[in-house]
Formats: C-alpha cells, structure tokens, sequence
C-alpha cells in the first residue's frame, strides 16, 4: 500500500521495478494505492500476475542460459518504487503496451560475486487481462530526480542471519534484553 496523503499534488506517476525488471508503470490519483499484481505482456497476450518471493536459482559455474546482464544481476533481491508528483491535466492518451515478462534466468555464483542473494520476485497465477491507455502527464518532478524512491532489498532469514542483520532464533523466540520477541 502506498499512501500520497503527504503531497498536495493531485496526480502521481509510480514505476515499480523488481530484480531490476519493470513491472509496472501507473499514473494516480487516489490517495493510497495498492501494488500487489503486475501487468505484463506475454506471447502477445496481456496477463496480470500476482507479485511473490522465491528462492533465486545459484548455479556454480555460467552457462549459455545464466544471466548476463549487469544492471539484472546488480537489482537482485531489490524491489524499487519511484513515484513523480505530476500535475492533474492529462496531455494525451496512447494504447499502453505491458513491460514485457521477465526473464528468470539462473544465476551463476561468478556474476555476483559473493553479494548476499537468496531470493527473488517471481510472478505467478496469471490471469488475462485487457490492454489500458496510457496517461501523457506533466510530471512535477524531473524523470531523473523522482520525488521519492523507496528501496528494499529482500533475504532469506537464514542469510540475514549469517550477516548478523538479525539474531539467530533459539527454540521459537528471540530474548532481546529479556523480554520474548517474536520473529
């Protein structure tokens, strides 16, 4: 869920991008906005797909079919949401094509290099859905300098473990300063 309740603005452009693939790219006007599905284009077929979290295929050694492309294998684990404010007039309409679907190719532990990676997006239970017109808006904020971008970068609780991000469970519960804390 993300909340525009903090901007004056009256319409906002959001980009959604997850292991450094776009996912989704919307304009609103609301004031909270839920981001839980992406759009994409596949075999010429538009299909909306729920967004999850899945274990990234480590290979030891590269292949012809491992991923290669720097700026992919730099945004594993990484989910980014940058968001313009933008003005409420609309410039134009245009028939809005999907991202196409991403490929989820293995990852060779060579390419990156030690980098702490255990998950990634994954897409699944698709379900057709209809082309959209896209919105030509006057964004407030420069495409280079977004009003906002939140990152977040997503592990397996073992490997925040082994990075001593997080304390290691013993039996169901974690003392932090004696008090029983859930995880």
């Amino acid at each position: 869920m993300i909340g525009m309740a903090g901007t004056t603005a009256a319409r906002h452009d959001i980009e959604f991008r997850a292991d450094g693939e776009l996912l989704r790219h919307i304009t609103i006007v609301e004031k909270r906005h839920d981001i839980t599905h992406a759009y994409l284009s596949f075999n010429g077929h538009s299909k909306m797909l729920k967004l999850c979290f899945g274990r990234a295929l480590l290979v030891e050694d590269e292949s012809g079919d491992t991923e290669k492309r720097k700026d992919i294998l730099e945004s594993i684990g990484r989910l980014e949401i940058k968001i313009w404010r933008a003005h409420l007039q609309i410039n134009g309409t245009f028939d809005y094509t999907y991202p196409p679907y991403p490929t989820a190719n293995p990852i060779s532990e060579v390419s990156v290099k030690g980098q702490p990676i255990s998950h990634r997006t994954e897409l699944i239970q698709p379900v057709i859905a209809s082309p959209t017109v896209g919105y030509y808006t006057q964004k407030i904020d420069e495409y280079a300098n977004p009003w906002v971008t939140f990152v977040f970068n997503y592990h397996s609780e073992e490997l925040l473990q082994s990075k001593e991000a997080i304390p290691v469970r013993s039996s169901g519960s974690v003392v932090d300063g004696g008090i029983g804390i859930e995880i």
